[in-house]
């Protein structure tokens, strides 16, 4: 039976969802490139929604044809077979000075293993052979040149000045300035912005 108080709620929730639908924190639907496993009906319901949501752009829209593991994969496939389909789509059609984020729906590995793309190389306490999904996708350079240097905990330069002390331990988070994220913006090792891309990247 449906009383006054659950349908004010009903309401109440609908209209905070219709808000924070509008609501944009620096980027908009033209700089979101949206991944689906297209072998996933669990993956094409929850990517349904978010496009709705967000009125993300078909062109923005990548089906990937993943037919592997959900929790793990090694780095070969997951270059290949799901960061290439992308890197290509972004460029074939032609939004490479406009895409910021890379998002993933449901049903993608959230850990890839990176050993098998590294063979040579030796992997010791504290630095461990895995990535995250989002974190191997923000450094697919790394990726696709198969660069070892993606395990080093200075990797990361969008860190900003000040924030260095919390590459092995996270202690100082408070400390680290918030900053706005653009793909076009490259950054140089010790956090600042350049425009020069043999300085920053």
């Amino acid at each position: 039976m449906v009383t006054r108080f659950n349908l004010l709620r009903c309401l109440l929730v609908l209209t905070i969802a219709t808000a924070a639908s509008s609501a944009w924190a620096g980027g908009g639907p033209e700089n979101v490139l949206l991944l689906v496993n297209s072998n996933s009906l669990n993956s094409k319901t929850v990517a349904n929604h978010y496009v709705a949501l967000r009125d993300i752009p078909a062109t923005n829209v990548v089906y990937v044809d993943w037919r592997g593991g959900l929790e793990g994969c090694q780095g070969e496939y997951f270059a290949e077979l799901i960061l290439k389909p992308a890197i290509n789509a972004i460029g074939e059609r032609g939004l490479s000075a406009q895409i910021d984020y890379v998002v993933y729906s449901c049903d993608f590995p959230w850990r890839v293993s990176l050993e098998s793309l590294f063979p040579d190389e030796k992997f010791g306490p504290p630095t461990r052979a895995w990535a995250s999904c989002t974190g191997a996708t923000y450094l697919w350079h790394y990726v696709r040149d198969k660069n070892p240097a993606m395990m080093l905990p200075v990797v990361n330069w969008y860190v900003s000045p000040g924030g260095r002390d919390n590459y092995l331990q996270c202690e100082q988070l408070d400390k680290v300035e918030s900053r706005g994220f653009r793909a076009t913006t490259l950054w140089t090792p010790d956090g600042g912005k350049t425009s020069d891309p043999s300085k920053g990247q």
